[in-house]
């Protein structure tokens, strides 16, 4: 995947899902969630930025397990950092209920698709 081809995937991913942002805080029950959407997207958006250089660079290593590494160490890195978020959200805002998880689980699924779309082209490379 060139990185032309990312960005521009990116973009629409991230244009979308702020779309999608826009939309869920004009319910209701959403509507005190919009902050840790917007911190949240932010923050996936930024995580793919990074991934995809990484990749992009163990790629072409000469020990092709630096990939795998990678990418597993990346999946537990988003784990925890995602985990993370949502406590320190929830010990700063309090929210009132439980519902603000939901918009956050949206783009968590989101980006992950995506992520795992774009590794896996990367990965091809290395053939």
């Amino acid at each position: 995947m060139s990185l032309r081809t990312f960005y521009i995937q990116l973009s629409v991913l991230s244009l979308s899902t702020a779309s999608l942002i826009f939309l869920f805080t004009q319910q209701a029950q959403y509507l005190h969630f919009g902050d840790i959407s917007w911190i949240s997207l932010l923050f996936f958006i930024l995580l793919s930025i990074i991934v995809y250089h990484l990749g992009a660079k163990m790629v072409h290593n000469r020990n092709k397990n630096d990939f795998s590494r990678l990418v597993l160490g990346f999946t537990g890195f988003k784990m925890m950092f995602s985990v993370a978020l949502v406590f320190i959200y929830h010990a700063v805002a309090e929210p009132t209920s439980r519902w603000f998880v939901v918009p956050f689980l949206i783009i968590y699924i989101l980006y992950t698709i995506f992520e795992t779309h774009f590794l896996m082209r990367l990965g091809r490379m290395t053939n």
